[in-house]
Parts: C-alpha cells; sequence; structure tokens
C-alpha cells in the first residue's frame, strides 16, 4: 500500500517538474522570437533612416548642381529615382539675398526634415582683387600697396606716384596678370534689385508681424522652420541690451540704431537709415537706402550683408576703424551728379565681395573682390583721386571654402552655408 503511494507522488512530482520544464522553454523560445522580432524591427528602422539620409543628401546635391530648380520661391515636389518611396518635398524661401530651403522626405510613418541656407559658388566666376572702371584716368600706387591679380583697369593703366613725398616701394605695381576694364562697372542681376525692396514689405500673409513699441523683450528666437517673425514700426527703432536670433526682421520706415549689448544672429534689417555703435558683433543683413555707419571696433561674422539700393544716388556706407567685415557689401544707383560713397577706416578690413557704384575711400585692406568707380584718398595737406597708399587687395586672400552671392549673372552652381535651426 505504501510503495503504491510512494509511486503515484513521484509520478506526479516528475509532472510537475515537466510543466515547469515546458513552460520554462516556451518562455525562453518566446524571448528569443520576441527579440528577434525587435532586433528586426531595429534593423528595419536603421535602413528606414539611412535611405532617408541617402533622399537627403541627393535632394541637396541636386538642388546645389541646378540652381534653376531653386530660383523661385516656391513649393515643389521632385521625384529623385521615379519611385514612390523617392518623393521628397522642396520648401524655397529668399532669406536676404541666400536661399532657405526647408527639405522633407518620408517613407510610411517615418519623416527627416532639414533647412539649410544656401548661397552661390562665386569660384566660378572667376572674380578679379580689383574692377576699376575706365573713366579715363590711372590708377596710382604708393607706399606698400599690393594688389594681387588678376585685375581689371583703365586703358591708362597702373603707374608708381608720391603721396606728401611717399613713393612706391615694391618692383611690381600689380602683382599678377592686368586685364582691361570697362567703362562702366558690370550691372547687377535685376532679380536681386528687386529683391532688395521686397525686404522692406509687410507680408501679413507670410509673416508674423508685431509693432515694436509694444514689444518689451529681451530675447527672441524664431525658428527658420516657422514663419518670419517681422519686428516693424514706422518710427525709428532703437535696440539695446537684446538677443535677435533666428528668422526675425527688424523693418523701419525712418532708421534703425543698434547699441550696446545686441547679439544678432543671422537676422535682417530693413531701414532708409542703419547705426552701429562701437564695438557690435554679430552677423546680420543690413538692406538700407541712405546711410549706413559701423562703428569701431565691431566684427561682422560671416555671413553677412550690407546691401544699399533704391532711387536715391546719394548713398554712404562708412566702416569705422579697426572693423572685420566677413560677407558681401553692395552699394548700388546713381541720381544725377549724386553717386554712392564707401569709406574704409584704418585697419579695417572687408573678407568676402564689394562693390560701389560711386567712390571708395579706402583706408583698410579687402580680402576678395573690390569692384569701383574711383578712388579718393585724403591726406592732411591734399585730396588724391585715384590713388592707393598702403592697401591691399587680393582675392587670393579670401577663404577657399567662401560662399557668396553671384551679382551679375546667374550662378552655375550653389553651395551650403550652414543648416538652420
Amino acid at each position: 500500500m505504501n510503495r503504491r503511494l510512494i509511486n503515484k507522488r513521484c509520478k506526479a512530482g516528475a509532472l510537475q517538474y515537466v510543466v515547469l520544464l515546458s513552460l520554462l522553454i516556451f518562455f525562453l523560445v518566446g524571448m528569443f522570437i520576441l527579440r528577434a522580432h525587435y532586433s528586426n524591427q531595429m534593423f528595419n528602422q536603421v535602413l528606414i533612416q539611412e535611405q532617408l539620409m541617402n533622399h537627403l543628401e541627393s535632394t541637396k546635391v541636386l538642388l546645389k548642381n541646378n540652381p534653376d530648380l531653386i530660383d523661385l520661391e516656391r513649393q515643389m515636389e521632385l521625384n529623385l529615382f521615379d519611385t514612390p518611396s523617392s518623393i521628397v518635398g522642396v520648401d524655397v524661401r529668399n532669406w536676404g539675398v541666400y536661399k532657405k530651403l526647408i527639405v522633407q522626405v518620408a517613407w510610411q510613418n517615418h519623416r527627416r526634415e532639414e533647412c539649410f541656407l544656401l548661397g552661390d559658388n562665386i569660384w566660378e566666376d572667376n572674380r578679379p582683387s580689383l574692377f576699376l572702371s575706365d573713366k579715363n584716368r590711372y590708377l596710382s600706387v604708393c607706399g606698400e600697396t599690393w594688389l594681387g591679380g588678376p585685375v581689371q583697369l583703365p586703358a591708362l593703366g597702373v603707374r608708381k606716384s608720391y603721396v606728401d613725398g611717399v613713393g612706391y616701394y615694391r618692383e611690381r605695381a600689380v602683382q599678377g596678370q592686368i586685364g582691361r576694364s570697362e567703362q562702366n562697372l558690370p550691372a547687377l542681376r535685376g532679380d536681386l534689385v528687386q529683391l532688395f525692396e521686397t525686404n522692406f514689405n509687410i507680408d501679413f500673409q507670410k509673416d508674423s508681424v508685431l509693432l515694436w513699441e509694444n514689444e518689451a523683450i529681451d530675447s527672441i528666437f524664431n525658428s527658420y522652420r516657422n514663419n518670419s517673425l517681422c519686428l516693424w514700426s514706422p518710427e525709428p527703432i532703437a535696440v539695446s541690451n537684446v538677443i535677435l536670433k533666428g528668422n526675425i526682421r527688424l523693418v523701419s520706415k525712418q532708421e534703425i540704431f543698434v547699441g550696446k549689448g545686441v547679439n544678432l544672429d543671422n537676422c535682417i534689417l530693413a531701414a532708409p537709415k542703419v547705426y552701429f555703435e562701437n564695438n557690435f558683433k554679430g552677423r546680420v543683413q543690413i538692406f538700407a537706402k541712405d546711410t549706413v555707419i559701423v562703428g569701431n571696433n565691431s566684427h561682422f561674422l560671416f555671413p553677412s550683408v550690407i546691401f544699399m539700393s533704391g532711387a536715391n544716388g546719394k548713398k554712404e556706407l562708412e566702416i569705422k576703424n579697426n572693423v572685420r567685415f566677413a560677407g558681401e557689401i553692395v552699394l548700388d544707383g546713381t541720381s544725377g551728379k549724386q553717386s554712392p560713397v564707401l569709406k574704409l577706416g584704418e585697419e579695417s578690413r572687408i573678407e568676402g565681395f564689394a562693390y560701389c557704384n560711386g567712390t571708395v575711400e579706402l583706408k583698410g585692406d579687402v580680402a576678395g573682390s573690390l569692384y569701383t568707380n574711383r578712388f579718393i584718398l585724403r591726406t592732411p595737406s591734399a585730396l588724391y583721386e585715384n590713388h592707393l597708399l598702403n592697401n591691399r587687395l587680393d582675392v587670393s586672400d579670401l577663404n577657399a571654402n567662401y560662399v557668396g552671392v553671384s551679382w551679375f549673372e546667374k550662378p552655375k552652381r550653389k553651395q551650403y552655408l550652414e543648416c538652420l535651426f
């Protein structure tokens, strides 16, 4: 009797062990299946993200090499490889003189979006260090002036001269190739001249518009994926101790004064007159119709822009002493006998491009290209025309990675400046 009971208990215990072992095996197998499932999902996620990145990079290459696709502001779809999964959306907008692109790529429930700022590949334009239009005058060089080639000069050419008893100390007046210039400066592209005017417009459909007088602010950050924030005033605007970063336009019908403690990062200023106090540092695009004055010891970071145009011929840009400007400077427009004036102070330096359809009073240097009709040199004893004294102008001093604007002809190729937030 006891033996039979013991055998029954042993069989029941063995059955329990079998059941527990089966459950354990089932659990482990389930864990392995679940792990394989999630591993496969993660692998698919990686493949999809790689595909989205490949489509994004392909779109960037396509747009960079086909500037006509982004010539106008618009929204469009591009089919990269003639498959439903390779359709990308592109939103093209102007941001000052540059292009702002929002590129969207998607597959099933996955989506990726990036925002870029584009300029032009100016190195295919063969820009000279100096273009001095032919007004039947010599170019005279004095002191330690350095003219790197190529340059385009009047038919009379260049000569060594004296200013207040200071002669020219180099063997050659031009350190490179000399070409002949035309009577007038190359004309600016018509679409860029039209674009200048649009930066003064207030678009209530596209922009978020706020009246400046009503805004007591210390900082504003606006993503480039949002609508532009336009801070507008019919009166003069004075800013101090404020941070403005991103997709922000500051527009005044009279003038803008940038005082102490102002940090401008890739914003746009538009007013007839714009003034910067000493020691400004930031990057900004400035559109002005009358006057721009930059205080001493300022530093305009790349890519900054000063664009002056409009019907008024008497335009003046004064960049005072010890200023570094990295970007594009353009003064255009004449009215009767009035013409624009660009003044570059002592120890100041333009790194990029400068165009003045008038007169340049040059005491600093240009690493890049300078286009002008004539020079003025003032000394304590006299006023000299088309004289350069101790200046350096050389396009080879410009950084090889510099991205600018093709002001005269449609760009052959675009170039990415930076990612935007």
